[in-house]
């Protein structure tokens, strides 16, 4: 897991974006990728995401939940064997 300071909040316009979100900007987003994933000049859609954003209703399915994450992530790392 990595952890970074975006002050000028560029990423989280740039996953605002990529995600098609309603709201001004995104953040407490978690997302998981193939590990054959490759991006260009931005980042692409990932393999599975959940976020913790209250103004986002039309994904409410993808509210973050602990086990569902997890579980998400398990079958990632099965492919990779």
């Amino acid at each position: 897991m990595r952890y970074f300071w975006d002050g000028d909040q560029l990423t989280g316009q740039i996953w605002l974006r990529v995600l098609e979100f309603d709201g001004p900007l995104s953040w407490d987003t978690y997302f998981l990728y193939n590990h054959k994933v490759h991006w260009a000049d931005e980042p692409t859609v990932p393999d599975f995401w959940m976020h913790q954003l209250s103004y986002e209703k039309k994904r409410r399915d993808n509210f973050f939940d602990l086990q569902t994450f997890e579980h998400k992530a398990r079958e990632l790392l099965e492919k990779m064997k």
